[in-house]
């Protein structure tokens, strides 16, 4: 049993020897010293807390009071059906086209307009600066 508990709380991702820090461990469970294993009861709250699995404090003092080796094997057993529950969504992504080139339409003066003509400075202002 011991063995047992310690592997449950690794799968569990706490340190592999906390159950060992329960006092009054024998090779089948727990003996009923009138004490409530400390590590035991943890180990189930925090378990049924972190999956959202309705329950008491009370209940739990009593699982894990009266039958020790019970509550493990519920925790362990709970913990193996998670793990096979596991449903895996495979995304999928959509490559787009590259954007191709969309030439945009050129606008052509209304056929009324004559062309302007070539811009030539007045005649003042290219006195004002002599070429070189």
């Amino acid at each position: 049993m011991p063995c047992f508990m310690c592997k449950t709380v690794d799968q569990f991702g706490e340190c592999l020897c906390l159950p060992l820090l329960d006092t009054s461990c024998n090779s089948c469970g727990y003996l009923n010293t009138g004490v409530i294993p400390p590590i035991s009861l943890a180990m189930r709250v925090a378990f049924r807390e972190r999956h959202r699995i309705p329950g008491s404090i009370f209940n739990d003092c009593c699982i894990m009071y009266w039958c020790n080796c019970c509550g493990w094997c519920q925790i362990a057993r709970e913990m193996k059906a998670r793990k096979s529950a596991v449903t895996v969504i495979n995304a999928s992504t959509t490559m787009l086209p590259h954007p191709t080139y969309v030439p945009q339409p050129s606008y052509a003066p209304p056929p009324n307009h004559a062309p302007q003509p070539a811009y030539v400075p007045p005649a003042n202002q290219v006195a004002l600066h002599p070429a070189k």
